[in-house]
């Protein structure tokens, strides 16, 4: 029977003689690739410095997952088997079920070969963080630290244009679009409410000090969503919010010190959402345009809200009251219906990563020449009208696994597992994730996560 361990602990993660010793420079060169990843992969004009790393760390990792193959023999490595068999899906996809061979075959060489290689160094980076409380640490500090990015793009872009208002001009930025933000700062909170939910969980003390720093991280992180503007961003982290919130007030031990830090970070939430709140207006008209999205027949704007607008110009209908409705809101209730009515007439995909829904709607609408429709504006749903509901399952399979597996085990890094996979897949599901870099990041996080899931044995190789 495999033994239980706590070796994910932060204060009990096994240390080995000579942690820096010159046997372990090219392990902690596959962490650093990753980490550096985590910072930069939404940074514009980076493609090539990102390419060196993840055939760098890739290569290393792989070679570390050769190893370390007898960890993988377990069935707390079933997620990895379905990140495998995922690619088979997608190479089988190529060879019976494309709609385009040409565009499929160079996103296998290019996208999916990212892809691959990023699988690689996160496997190989959880097989040897699981083993080291430093190296986790050093992954921990990467992702919580995003936000630190966005607050320096809204200096220079500030500074550079002379406006300080919010939200700033994020496309004269790093980043080119908000997304970036939600997507990547959903994942820092998300870890960091992990950090939390383990930390009040805990039989012995917690440690105020890692409370404070991982609270101090979601108001750094929520704060990054009001100055970027991410509506799905605030309501989607507010959920995360209130959930770790929830289990602080269910925790039978509660420190004067932790009451303090919680009632801080709630006062500061609740500021930041209201005034998030009197920047946003669209708020006001959510409801009515969701529901008129869903009406797609009725309310066809849709389909080009920039031609077919209304005699006032602005391609959206009105409510009742004659206030414009949200184009936002209605864009994305629109979209991803039609993308449903795509999907069940497509169920094994089109076959291309970021641009399916649009060659799908081209192929069954009547589009107008100038239809700016690239996405659903759901991530979750631009991957199944790709890869079809096989490869979408598949991943899914694998993220359910990895969680699953976490609640076999009581540790620090398990708790991150639960609590981070879980954010991903949240926004994966509310945001339209299609540029090339967020799959990139998806398996990697769900490779990392799920290799430091795997336990450690009792007797540990003195080295590396």
């Amino acid at each position: 029977m495999q033994p239980q361990h706590t070796a994910n602990d932060i204060g009990n993660a096994p240390q080995k003689s000579n942690l820096w010793c010159s046997n372990n420079f090219f392990l902690w060169l596959m962490v650093g690739c990753g980490v550096i990843l985590m910072l930069i992969w939404p940074v514009i004009h980076t493609i090539a410095f990102r390419n060196i790393l993840l055939w760098v760390g890739g290569i290393i990792g792989l070679g570390y997952i050769i190893r370390e193959r007898s960890s993988l023999y377990q069935k707390s490595a079933l997620p990895l088997l379905f990140i495998f068999l995922f690619f088979v899906w997608l190479i089988t996809h190529y060879f019976l079920f494309s709609h385009n061979p040409q565009l499929e075959l160079e996103q296998i060489k290019s996208v999916w070969l990212r892809v691959l290689l990023a699988c690689f160094l996160g496997i190989g980076t959880g097989l040897f963080v699981r083993q080291y409380r430093h190296a986790q640490l050093v992954v921990w500090a990467g992702i919580l630290s995003f936000f630190i990015i966005i607050y320096g793009d809204y200096i220079w872009v500030s500074f550079s244009i002379s406006d300080w208002k919010l939200p700033y001009r994020f496309d004269l930025g790093l980043f080119g679009n908000k997304i970036t933000a939600v997507f990547y700062g959903l994942v820092s909170l998300a870890l960091a409410c992990g950090v939390i939910s383990y930390q009040l969980m805990q039989a012995t003390k917690n440690k105020g000090y890692i409370l404070l720093a991982s609270m101090t991280s979601i108001g750094c992180t929520f704060l990054a969503f009001v100055i970027t503007g991410t509506k799905n961003g605030v309501a989607l982290g507010l959920i995360l919010i209130l959930c770790v919130f929830v289990s602080f007030l269910r925790t039978t031990k509660k420190s004067l010190k932790s009451i303090v830090i919680a009632s801080a970070i709630a006062a500061l939430i609740g500021t930041m959402t209201y005034f998030h709140l009197k920047v946003n207006p669209e708020w006001d008209s959510v409801f009515p345009a969701v529901v008129a999205g869903i009406h797609i027949d009725k309310y066809p704007n849709w389909k080009d809200h920039q031609d077919y607008g209304l005699p006032n110009n602005v391609g959206l209908p009105k409510n009742v009251d004659g206030a414009l409705l949200g184009e936002s809101a209605y864009l994305r209730t629109a979209y991803v219906v039609e993308g449903l009515k795509l999907l069940l007439k497509n169920p094994l995909g089109y076959g291309l990563y970021n641009k399916s829904f649009r060659y799908l709607a081209d192929e069954n609408l009547d589009l107008p020449p100038r239809s700016s429709i690239i996405g659903t504006h759901c991530g979750w749903l631009d991957f199944s009208l790709g890869l079809g509901i096989p490869g979408l399952l598949l991943t899914w399979t694998a993220i359910a696994l990895a969680i699953f597996y976490s609640f076999k085990q009581k540790s620090l890094w398990t708790y991150t597992t639960r609590w981070t996979l879980a954010g991903v897949f949240v926004v994966w599901t509310f945001s339209e994730i299609f540029n090339n870099h967020f799959i990139e990041s998806l398996f990697y996080l769900v490779a990392l996560f799920s290799a430091g899931n795997l336990p450690v044995k009792d007797e540990i190789s003195p080295s590396v």
